[in-house]
């Protein structure tokens, strides 16, 4: 099917470093898909790869065709650069038509598909100014029209808002998306800024030091990390290690370091320890109780720190084990107007169903 990428078995060496370990991987067709993780995790190898960039062995197949020792140039794929590379001698409509006229189009259908791509990406009243007249924004909409102008079977994009400012790079996410979803092309976004890959993707591709550590929609991602990793590294977690001393019914039961039992969902366990992964938002703060009511998981702790960020708070507290653990709280009274604040003693609150079972 046209846009479908396949990739088995890529490697890549960069003298006797692997930058990626004979990964495997499927992207249907027409969808966006973010390959996510730190710096030096192969993502941009990765990218590179697809581009035709890079030397490595494996397989990779775009629409079924096999582009394995296909030049750059030979490959019906646009891409986007973190600079747009834009040729500054060039006006708006000489960029958008470069790709066309290096493909060898008649002019008129050059100018046909420039004219289409800028009035898909607004940029009609621009056509005749160059790269150092424009904003970043609309340079970033240049740089996305030329790659689409010439109608590609895979659009790659290395990291294109990074240079942008916050509140700009959020306005061109929610562009993005839009024209991704207009024009149907099968995307692959590289970026290590975790907001963005949730905000943006169908499906997301987590890395880490040239492995695929997990795929899977940004809830999947988000609600159900697989392993240690991913749970720290997609936005916020607080990871603690427990030991499984029971069970109950569908329930595990594992005492934490500071000898405190807590309830979590039954899964599978390699060994007596395991860690446990709850988001911030996921936690309540109460006054500090001596009794136990409900089924909620409740653990002593000491509020360390607030951070007043409008309509939420940040809260660090700290355990009995002197450990730190994150909570986020809206802004909406239930916090403020039971007069809590740093030093005080407080219980942590969760529902043992916001507890997700992750493996080293």
């Amino acid at each position: 099917m046209k846009g479908t990428v396949e990739i088995s078995g890529l490697t890549v060496r960069y003298g006797a470093t692997p930058a990626l370990n004979g990964i495997s991987l499927t992207i249907d067709a027409s969808q966006f898909v973010t390959v996510l993780g730190p710096s030096g995790c192969g993502k941009t190898t990765l990218l590179r790869v697809l581009a035709g960039f890079v030397d490595y062995e494996g397989h990779v197949r775009v629409g079924g065709v096999a582009l394995d020792g296909t030049p750059p140039h030979r490959r019906d794929i646009g891409i986007v650069f973190q600079d747009y590379a834009l040729f500054p001698h060039m006006t708006v409509a000489e960029n958008v038509a470069f790709g066309l006229r290096m493909r060898g189009w008649a002019a008129a259908a050059q100018r046909q598909a420039a004219q289409d791509a800028m009035r898909l990406l607004r940029l009609d009243g621009l056509a005749g100014r160059y790269p150092s007249e424009l904003s970043g924004g609309q340079q970033q909409r240049v740089a996305l029209a030329r790659a689409i102008a010439i109608n590609p079977m895979l659009l790659l994009l290395d990291e294109p808002l990074a240079a942008l400012d916050r509140k700009l790079r959020e306005e061109m996410q929610v562009e993005l998306r839009d024209l991704q979803r207009r024009v149907g092309i099968t995307t692959v976004f590289v970026t290590h800024d975790q907001e963005e890959a949730l905000a943006l993707s169908d499906k997301i591709v987590v890395m880490n030091h040239g492995d695929i550590r997990q795929v899977g929609t940004p809830r999947e991602i988000y609600g159900s990390p697989r392993d240690r990793f991913v749970a720290d590294f997609i936005g916020t977690s607080n990871l603690l290690a427990a030991r499984v001393i029971g069970s109950e019914a569908d329930m595990l039961l594992c005492e934490l370091a500071e000898g405190c039992a807590v309830r979590v969902p039954a899964a599978a366990a390699d060994g007596p320890t395991v860690y446990l992964s709850v988001r911030p938002e996921r936690l309540r703060l109460a006054q500090r109780s001596a009794s136990r009511p409900g089924t909620d998981n409740r653990l002593p702790a000491v509020i360390d720190h607030v951070t007043f960020l409008g309509h939420r708070s940040k809260i660090r507290v700290r355990l009995a084990d002197d450990s730190r653990i994150e909570v986020d709280q809206p802004n909406d009274g239930s916090f403020e107007g039971r007069g809590l604040g740093t030093g005080q003693a407080v219980d942590v609150l969760w529902a043992p169903k916001d507890t997700v079972v992750v493996a080293q």
